[in-house]
């Protein structure tokens, strides 16, 4: 077939959603000697990074983030949970053991994003294994605040085998 006889292509312009994130830059974010980058919008959904990005902040063109209790392969769960909207801990973001969902709700928490990660009580339940796992859950429940403390705090009476953990 000719050109002829082919109808007119009409390019439409691409606006909003995905492509106007992925056609945004990127800013660097380092965290345990990686750096990750991550497109501001992203950042902007996170209420630390909003403030810092919103403010005077020295490190808001290049934040570090030494302080965080997670690795930067943990921290790029949280960030590719909210550009995916797939939950942390599903088959998709998978996690592994309760410690690395611990150190994950440690992060969130101190990010102010914890209430944006409803699905991280149960996950961190669900990652107990072993009465070393509930003990330290149960010990690490004091640093995390509301529903993340509640979920760690219920493990002080568990049945693991025919183990009965008290706190």
């Amino acid at each position: 077939t000719t050109s002829a006889n082919c109808p007119p292509t009409v390019e439409k312009p691409i606006h909003g959603g995905f492509y106007s994130i992925i056609s945004e830059s990127t800013l660097p974010v380092k965290v345990s000697g990686t750096t990750l980058q991550v497109h501001r919008s992203v950042l902007q959904e996170i209420p630390f990074f909003a403030a810092m990005l919103d403010g005077d902040w020295c490190d808001a063109a290049s934040p570090e983030l030494d302080h965080l209790p997670c690795t930067a392969s943990e921290l790029s769960l949280l960030f590719q949970r909210l550009y995916t909207n797939e939950r942390i801990g599903s088959a998709a973001l998978p996690v592994a053991t309760v410690a690395s969902a611990r150190r994950l709700a440690q992060a969130a928490a101190m990010l102010l994003m914890d209430e944006r990660l409803p699905e991280l009580p149960e996950l961190l339940r669900s990652l107990v294994v072993s009465e070393d796992d509930a003990k330290s859950a149960v010990t690490a429940a004091s640093s995390l605040p509301g529903a993340l403390s509640n979920a760690l705090a219920s493990l002080a009476t568990v049945e693991l085998g025919e183990v009965q953990l008290q706190q």
